[in-house]
């Protein structure tokens, strides 16, 4: 239950920010996260997931602009994420063990205006990697958004126009860890 809440908006002219008061609004909702090792602990399986309602109580814009009963911009309305790793231990001297796993994380529906009309529907990135352990170095290879998705990260509006960043798209590249 917020009362006052204060809005970061871009300025009339176009030439910086200013905060403004939003009135009344509340917000509720809920997270959860399971983890669980099965298979001698070689398999980790992670999943949680968050909702979000959080709504403007009161919010007179003036001019006769109401936004009372719409979403708080950038606040998604679900989060989410999978996660699971399968690490098979090898033999070799020089390699502790092989790391497998995929995952997934979604969000959305993001609106981006006290108006409710820019917004993110709900949108989810697929990911995978092998790590291989060798000790005191660790080589993780990985790929981000798989299935290419097109989604935006972030959106505002200034001098009647909008303006939005794109999320990555497709993504290749490696992580080497030192352990010393």
């Amino acid at each position: 239950d917020v009362h006052n809440q204060q809005i970061a908006k871009f300025a009339y002219t176009g030439l910086g920010r200013m905060m403004i008061n939003a009135g009344h609004s509340y917000s509720y909702g809920i997270e959860t996260a399971i983890r669980s090792k099965l298979c001698n602990d070689h398999l980790a399986l992670i999943l949680n997931y968050g909702y979000t309602h959080a709504v403007f109580h009161r919010y007179n814009a003036g001019g006769g602009t109401d936004y009372s009963g719409n979403r708080v911009p950038f606040i998604p309305d679900h989060n989410m994420g999978l996660l699971a790793d399968y690490t098979q231990p090898i033999s070799l001297h020089w390699i502790k063990n092989l790391t497998i796993g995929v995952n997934c994380n979604g969000f959305g529906r993001i609106y981006w205006t006290e108006a409710n009309n820019a917004y993110q529907n709900f949108y989810a990135t697929a990911g995978a990697h092998a790590l291989i352990n060798f000790g005191d170095v660790e080589l993780n290879l990985w790929a981000k958004n798989i299935t290419k998705t097109s989604y935006k990260t972030f959106y505002f509006e200034s001098m009647n126009r909008g303006y939005s960043q794109k999320g990555y798209p497709f993504q290749l590249g490696f992580d080497l860890r030192l352990n010393f």
